[in-house]
């Protein structure tokens, strides 16, 4: 079992659009790398440089303008202090023409981020805006066969009624993926995720022939969302 100091309260996720060639290639350099910097500040626990996937969902094809960031933190103050200091954060956004910042607080999931649990859930269910988000690492063998079967899941997330943003991101194309996803409410996530039939019937096989070595789901409080121009 994890310590609770060492698990996040709070979480930000950013996503950096970079408008040209040479940004681009800097970026997936970078996101390539381990990350450096980020054991000096103070409260931050997690870190998770993500590319992102040309679909709303999980997708093979990469999205070569947009690299995501994922940090946890001990606590809000920690994050709102870091993200507007930190160089480590800033050597990020180099070269980016926009940042799309969410503040979050996760308050239910389960699962693991490569072997331990990565959040603290305050079970504090919000009123307001939710997102979720959904990763897991595929197993090899079954990779091909989930492929096949995801692809009408990704394409309903699209346009459905109270989805405010969505994007795929992972860190190794074909077996580790993810989704991330805001509501505007749990209402109409609960629609999409228990009463679309392409969902519940790519979750049944899921638990039926174990596609997974490992998984992650996670709801979180909004607290805020910020689109900044850079460039």
């Amino acid at each position: 079992m994890v310590e609770s100091a060492l698990l996040s309260r709070f979480a930000t996720l950013s996503f950096f659009r970079y408008a040209d060639r040479r940004s681009r290639w800097e970026a997936f350099v970078r996101m390539g790398q381990p990350p450096q910097g980020g054991s000096a500040i103070e409260g931050l626990r997690l870190v998770k440089p993500l590319g992102t996937g040309g679909g709303a969902g999980f997708s093979l094809w990469p999205d070569w303008s947009t690299y995501a960031l994922l940090l946890g933190w001990a606590a809000e103050a920690d994050a709102r202090s870091a993200m507007e200091s930190s160089a480590f954060i800033e050597a990020y956004r180099s070269g980016a023409a926009e940042e799309r910042v969410f503040c979050l607080e996760p308050f239910l999931g389960h699962g693991c981020w490569d072997g331990s649990p990565v959040f603290e859930y305050s079970g504090r269910s919000p009123a307001g805006r939710v997102a979720v988000l959904t990763r897991a690492r595929i197993k090899n063998v079954w990779a091909p066969v989930f492929w096949t079967r995801v692809g009408s899941v990704s394409k309903r997330l699209q346009g459905m009624e109270g989805l405010h943003f969505a994007k795929g991101v992972g860190s190794l194309p074909a077996i580790e993926q993810a989704t991330f996803s805001v509501w505007e409410s749990q209402d109409p996530l609960k629609r999409f995720a228990y009463a679309g039939k392409a969902h519940s019937a790519v979750v049944r096989t899921t638990r039926k022939t174990g596609w997974y070595s490992e998984e992650l789901f996670a709801r979180f409080s909004v607290l805020s969302e910020e689109v900044r121009r850079l460039g």
